[in-house]
């Protein structure tokens, strides 16, 4: 934000755009359907920054690549997208159930989301609770970051954080 806009109150957030992860090369080119996304919910993502939960979502997912260790970067992404959703019993079912209803169109994908979640969420508890990782570390974490930006951009469309109750009776 530009200085003139920071007051007494402001709340200030700041990332070190030097550090491992979020630099590309070569720059990245948007796309037209990446400007008009921009274009139609960026003040709704801004707005969101004020929630606990889409902003620490959001700061997971930038920068989940400076830890060295797989562990800690799965961590780092499923703190974001359990905190978007403030489950606190029946995790692992509630969440699955609850990321396939907010993100999936039509009952199929709803039923994939769900299958593909759970078995995201095992790779997550082994790596938290120091169990052995079944299959390839670094796709379960790639794969968890891109269901965590989905989460972040769905939300930012709707401009609300998710509501686990709503979406799982």
């Amino acid at each position: 934000m530009p200085v003139e806009e920071l007051t007494e109150s402001s709340n200030i957030h700041v990332t070190n755009h030097h550090l491992r992860g979020l630099q590309s090369w070569p720059p990245v080119t948007l796309k037209e359907e990446q400007c008009e996304w921009l274009k139609t919910h960026f003040s709704s993502a801004r707005s969101l920054m004020d929630k606990d939960s889409y902003r620490e979502a959001v700061h997971a997912l930038s920068s989940y690549k400076w830890h060295s260790l797989p562990r800690a970067q799965l961590a780092m992404i499923w703190s974001g997208i359990e905190g978007l959703f403030g489950i606190d019993s029946e995790i692992t079912f509630k969440l699955s159930l609850g990321i396939a209803k907010f993100l999936g169109e039509s009952v199929e994908e709803q039923r994939q989301i769900f299958q593909d979640t759970k078995t995201l969420y095992r790779a997550r508890s082994k790596a938290v609770h120091g169990g052995k990782i079944k299959g390839d570390v670094q796709n379960a974490i790639t794969e968890s970051a891109v269901l965590l930006k989905r989460l972040i951009l769905r939300t930012s469309e709707r401009g609300r954080i998710p509501d686990i109750e709503q979406l799982i009776i």
